[in-house]
């Protein structure tokens, strides 16, 4: 991957590497730093015309003219190496755009279009849609923060089928918008795996009837939705018929009621009472009426300890529920309970939950009774664990059977880390178990929380 230098150079020393078709040059970055004008656009353009081995071009946060945008669109027109594309800033607008795909047509390579934050609106989007219509091997489209609006949404509505991935986040449509994404759902030819419509305000009743009978969907992400309960349970409805959904995300939904989702997500034979006779029937495989709901994010919603312990509860029947993201919610003692006989579980977060000392009391009983028994990753960062607390929970860790499976452990955040003998804990944990990553500060690798 070349990145390109800062201090303002040109691209010569690029186009000479693009133009002898340097092997090692699969993936281009162009820092905003670096010269990227109409002259720098059409020297690359010129190189990339007969180039066969540049596989990403991404010149992101520099200011196009249309003109500009009209040679790099050229250029698509005869490259045959280019499968993934990012150009432009704010600017770059609706005529631009137009002129980026004008000749997208002509192109049988390119699978991933980046077009996030280019000051496109519902008009520069009927373009979009025109070149998406006539070229069907892009597959990944990401239209991230741009005012598309319910009549962008309208006008997209007809080769959005042809996609598998479709990034929607912060496009400013609502209730119309989110029927006309519904419709294309439900449609027999909609080939979309990954649908990110996270800061929209969505309908979560229109969007249910889009994902019953759909038959492509795996990803589903709704962060900042505000679908609120309501949303939620209609969206629960239709959970056990979109049969290959195995990741949600309802970040910071305005959630507090989980009874429908616990019905859905945590049970892999919704509604079918004699389980043991299912699973001997199909050999252990799960038939197509299960729930696969395999990643949860419910960061910062709120939602009550009681709430979160009949989800708990839940998962130690049937469920595929393996990575649970409870950031921000209000985990205490009846929370730990409830999720430490689940086998399923082999990733949780407990950031910033207000884990205090009763709590952390309890999650080291639960780990000396041989609770999270398959879990990989615990991630405790930002709560209230005081010294004695933590010193109990890492001398726990230092035994073998105590979470055997457990891999990485995020402890960051916490009073105890002020804790002049915090250090010693960590290294005699970490010496007892050397394959256990113990990460406490941002430079350790496996400090994941934010």
């Amino acid at each position: 991957m070349a990145w390109g230098p800062k201090g303002g150079r040109g691209v010569d020393d690029l186009v000479d590497r693009l133009t002898r078709n340097d092997p090692s040059l699969t993936s281009l970055h162009i820092f905003s730093s670096r010269k990227f004008g109409r002259e720098e656009v059409q020297q690359i353009c010129a190189a990339l015309k007969s180039n066969t081995v540049l596989k990403e071009l991404y010149a992101s946060g520099h200011s196009l003219t249309s003109e500009s945008a009209g040679l790099l669109g050229a250029m698509l027109a005869s490259n045959t190496s280019l499968v993934s594309l990012c150009v432009g800033n704010d600017t770059l607008g609706d005529a631009g755009v137009k002129q980026l795909v004008s000749c997208l047509k002509q192109n049988s390579t390119l699978q991933k279009l980046d077009l996030e934050n280019k000051g496109i609106t519902a008009e520069g989007i009927q373009s979009v849609a025109d070149a998406l219509y006539l070229h069907t091997s892009v597959t990944e489209l990401i239209l991230a923060h741009n005012s598309l609006g319910d009549k962008g949404l309208m006008l997209l509505e007809p080769p959005l089928r042809c996609l598998r991935m479709l990034d929607l986040r912060h496009c400013g449509f609502e209730a119309q918008g989110t029927s006309h994404l519904a419709a294309v759902l439900k449609h027999a030819d909609c080939k979309l795996e990954v649908l990110r419509l996270d800061g929209n305000k969505i309908s979560g009743g229109s969007l249910s009837r889009g994902l019953l009978g759909n038959d492509s969907l795996r990803e589903l992400h709704l962060a900042h939705t505000d679908i609120g309960d309501a949303g939620l349970d209609s969206l629960c409805t239709a959970l056990p018929a979109a049969k290959h959904l195995t990741y949600l995300d309802i970040t910071s939904c305005n959630i507090q009621r989980l009874s429908g989702l616990t019905l859905v997500v945590a049970d892999a034979f919704h509604g079918i009472q004699d389980k043991a006779m299912l699973q001997e029937e199909f050999h252990g495989a799960i038939p197509d009426c299960a729930a696969h709901v395999q990643v949860l994010k419910l960061r910062d919603n709120g939602v009550s300890d009681e709430e979160l312990q009949g989800l708990g509860e839940a998962l130690q029947e049937n469920s595929l529920l393996r990575d649970l993201d409870l950031a921000g919610n209000q985990v205490h003692i009846q929370t730990l309970q409830s999720l430490a006989p689940a086998t399923v579980l082999q990733k949780l977060c407990l950031f910033n939950c207000k884990l205090d000392q009763e709590a952390a009391e309890q999650l080291v009983a639960s780990l000396e009774a041989g609770g999270f028994s398959n879990l990989q990753e615990l991630d405790v960062t930002g709560n209230d664990i005081e010294a004695a607390q933590m010193q109990a929970l890492l001398q726990s860790l230092e035994h073998q059977d105590r979470a055997p499976a457990l891999k990485v452990l995020i402890l960051g955040g916490n009073p105890a880390g002020q804790s002049t003998a915090f250090e010693e804990h960590v290294a005699k944990a970490r010496a007892a178990r050397p394959g256990l990553d113990i990460a406490w500060q941002a430079s350790d690798p496996g400090q994941t929380a934010s």
